[in-house]
């Protein structure tokens, strides 16, 4: 089961490295394609994420001979099934965590915490600010 430190150490990581949330999904970094020369860091950003998405076409090469000559509901029915595939394993997922309400309730409370921490800096900085007097 996912816990709440593996969920937080990934926001953390996306947030500290910069990453694009797209590159995360196709599991890749980008953190090497980066240059003094907009041109350049261009370029090898497309070439990386071209190298990994390069059995994309393939891949559409495939289905076409596969639903060549059959109607768009065939193509329609295996597209609805293979999306069901695809999100099967996130639906469980879902449903177990929705069902673990005290994992929930740590998470809620974690999240609070640490809104009101941010918050109550955030309000200290303000009243500084303004000539109040802080609480």
């Amino acid at each position: 089961m996912i816990n709440r430190g593996e969920i937080l150490q990934t926001i953390e990581m996306i947030d500290q490295q910069h990453l694009d949330v797209r590159t995360v999904t196709m599991g890749i970094s980008l953190l090497d394609c980066c240059d003094t020369d907009a041109k350049a860091a261009c370029r090898k950003i497309y070439d990386k994420i071209t190298r990994s998405a390069k059995d994309l076409v393939r891949t559409g090469e495939e289905i076409e001979a596969e639903f060549a000559g059959k109607g768009y509901g065939d193509f329609k029915m295996a597209v609805g099934q293979a999306v069901a595939d695809h999100l099967a394993p996130i639906r469980e997922k879902y449903n177990r965590l929705m069902n673990d309400k005290p994992y929930l309730e740590s998470c809620y409370r974690a999240g609070a915490e640490k809104a009101s921490r941010i918050a109550g800096r955030t309000l200290e900085k303000v009243y500084k600010k303004v000539g109040f007097l802080a609480k």
